[in-house]
């Protein structure tokens, strides 16, 4: 259409019309705008004319044309269903990488085998994901190892689909497919995907078009069929489990395209406290260097109607060191760490104590059970008549049931009581790790910085500057601690005042950016001010003069002027 718009043709020669498109509405449109540019339309295998009778020919055969594809679609979901039915696989142009055909041979194909030369691959593409490494990192290593891509593969077996092109990199949108892939694991499924198609209109160019999207089917989607015997597992339902999350926490810390992802410790761990929305970092003009700012800001394009607090921001250089210091500050207190824990030892012992006594409950029931079994067993052997010794044997077999049941139960109750020693130990070792951390935190770096506030489940919540909190909050941002897999409820830090301007009356000159932390960390939380940096008005005849808070006013007055 943009060549003939463009007056790059003169003709377009068309065998059959339905080649052209199945919808008299395209086809209309076609010979409309070629019809406007002075494009003529040939068709070498009919005999369609431009009058009146041929236009309506053209019509028809394009209503046909449609009716025909609705038959197709018809005819191969009927085909599909009945193959489903079976218990067939759905055919395709090659296997599942990490399988072969059990049944090459050209239209069976119905279910996979392991190849054992790229199993092992899907294996540890999976085992890498586990243990935290990312998703373009692995596709790096897995291209320094050599190891030859899917489309490579099938390249070098005869396979690979005619028009495509083999990849000779690893993409991590491969592997990414490969992970949520639930054919790896065992649980493979036909219609799994739903594919509809949409009408859009872009807003740059006003043209409308179909659009196809696709999701996934929920597992208890009737028309999602479970086919777990077509496709052996490569991995374990505990590998994949492991996999999932740890690919959302690697998207979490994902530094993006941040030159510099160490230059906010807090980044991903600091949220806006009017809207909830994470706060991203990014630069500011003029050498102001890093800055935390509500998502909002990114997401409307500079309206903040998402946010109530019109997306606010604070400098790296303010929320990295003294929210880092409010943390060091608290954990060297040790007393801080023995309240957090006590809540955590109270109900662990209080699950303790609850395990024994429903242990010796359950003791209690099996002996005398296995008392009641040793009488009837004695009865069973003085009776002699048929009927009353089945009677009392199936009365028998029903106590051996339930004494089966009551020695299950006493193995939970024993998982849970070992359950609730590994809590203890765990939380010996928090204080340990807390007394370590406590040690070492002025020798930090940003990394371990970084690292330590994760463990600690650290989360800032920022707010506006001039916001004024309903409960009386002095602080611009607070920050809440919660380990994970602790029970107990999070701890927050004492605030820390951080107002403008700076307390104590004093007041600095010639700041740069770079002087900041120290202005933070000196005053702000040590109280101590920055000398070197401290503005003096020197005393002379052109003195300002000074307020009521001793506070410099206007500007001096020269006397030639």
């Amino acid at each position: 259409m943009d060549a003939i718009q463009a007056h790059e043709i003169d003709g377009v020669v068309i065998d059959v019309l339905d080649r052209l498109s199945r919808d008299e509405g395209d086809c209309g449109a076609f010979y409309h705008h070629a019809d406007r540019y002075g494009v003529a339309i040939e068709l070498a295998s009919e005999d369609l004319d431009d009058t009146e009778q041929g236009r309506n020919m053209r019509t028809l055969s394009g209503i046909m044309g449609r009716m025909e594809r609705a038959d197709i679609r018809r005819r191969t979901q009927r085909g599909r269903k009945a193959r489903i039915a079976a218990g067939k696989m759905y055919t395709g142009p090659h296997p599942l990488y990490g399988y072969l055909w059990g049944d090459p041979k050209a239209g069976e194909r119905s279910y996979y085998v392991v190849d054992p030369e790229t199993s092992w691959v899907v294996v540890f593409i999976f085992e890498q994901l586990a243990d935290g490494v990312p998703i373009r990192e692995l596709a790096r290593t897995l291209d320094a190892r050599g190891i030859p891509t899917p489309f490579q593969v099938l390249d070098a077996r005869g396979q690979l689909p005619n028009g495509r092109v083999a990849a000779t990199e690893w993409s991590h949108t491969t592997i990414q497919r490969m992970a949520w892939n639930p054919a790896y694991w065992g649980a493979y499924s036909a219609n799994r995907a739903q594919r509809t198609t949409v009408k859009v209109r872009p807003p740059e160019t006003g043209i409308t078009k179909k659009v196809c999207r696709t999701r996934e089917r929920d597992v208890d989607d009737p028309v999602r069929v479970a086919m777990p015997h077509a496709c052996p597992a490569l991995v374990s339902v505990e590998l994949a489990a492991r996999v999932h999350p740890r690919l959302a926490q690697n998207k979490e810390d994902s530094a993006g395209r941040n030159p510099d992802p160490l230059a906010t410790i807090w980044r991903g761990l600091a949220v806006c406290g009017h809207c909830g929305q994470r706060m991203y970092t990014g630069s500011r003009a003029h050498g102001e260097g890093r800055w935390y700012s509500c998502r909002a800001r990114y997401m409307n394009g500079g309206s903040f109607d998402r946010c109530q607090g019109h997306a606010p921001t604070i400098a790296a250089g303010v929320l990295d060191v003294a929210g880092w210091a409010n943390v060091v500050a608290w954990l060297k207190k040790e007393r801080n760490v023995e309240r957090l824990l006590a809540e955590w030892q109270r109900e662990e012992q209080s699950t303790e104590k609850s395990v024994m006594s429903r242990l010796d409950a359950v003791a209690d029931t099996i002996a005398a059970l296995r008392g009641k079994m040793d009488a009837l067993a004695e009865t069973i052997a003085e009776t002699s008549k048929g009927e009353s010794r089945r009677t009392l044997q199936e009365k028998l077999d029903r106590y051996a049931d339930q004494v089966t049941a009551e020695e299950k139960k006493r193995e939970r109750l024993l998982s849970e009581a070992s359950e609730a020693v590994d809590h203890a130990r765990e939380a010996r070792d928090v204080r340990e790790w807390v007394r370590a951390v406590a040690a070492k935190a002025s020798t930090m770096t940003r990394a371990q910085q970084r690292a330590t506030l994760k463990a600690l489940g650290a989360q800032a919540t920022v707010w506006r500057a001039d916001y004024v909190h309903p409960d009386g909050w002095p602080q611009r941002y607070k920050i809440r601690l919660h380990w994970t897999g602790f029970t107990g409820q999070p701890v927050t830090l004492p605030a820390t005042q951080l107002s403008h301007p700076v307390p104590d009356n004093v007041w600095y000159a010639m700041v740069t950016p770079d002087d900041v932390p120290e202005i933070v960390q000196e005053h702000l939380i040590g109280g101590r001010p920055v000398q070197r940096l401290v503005y003096r008005n020197k005393p002379g005849k052109n003195k300002l003069p000074r307020d009521e808070h001793d506070r410099p006013i206007g500007r001096p007055q020269r006397e030639d002027a």
